[in-house]
């Protein structure tokens, strides 16, 4: 999503409102997530890991996401070991 590292930790302030704004920059208010109830045991860091992942989904679905490495390797198990965009 944002093509480089992040700078900070997503559990640190300075790291959540990185994540904040670059959801912000593709569409995604983040921020009317983090104002509901959260179900117990969740934290505001996995909402902002749940908006990036329905972003990557929708760009999955649209056909545009962007698989790395290209031709990922396999786990043990025949998975691929690949990250989508």
């Amino acid at each position: 999503m944002n093509g480089v590292p992040l700078r900070s930790s997503k559990r640190t302030l300075e790291g959540a409102n990185e994540r904040r704004t670059l959801l912000g920059r593709h569409g995604i208010a983040p921020q009317i997530l983090l104002e509901q109830e959260r179900p117990l045991g969740c934290k505001p860091d996995d909402l902002l890991d749940a908006a990036a992942l329905a972003w990557v989904a929708f760009r999955i679905l649209k056909g545009v996401s962007e698989r790395y490495p290209p031709d990922p390797p396999r786990d043990s198990r025949g998975l691929r070991m690949e990250i989508n965009t």
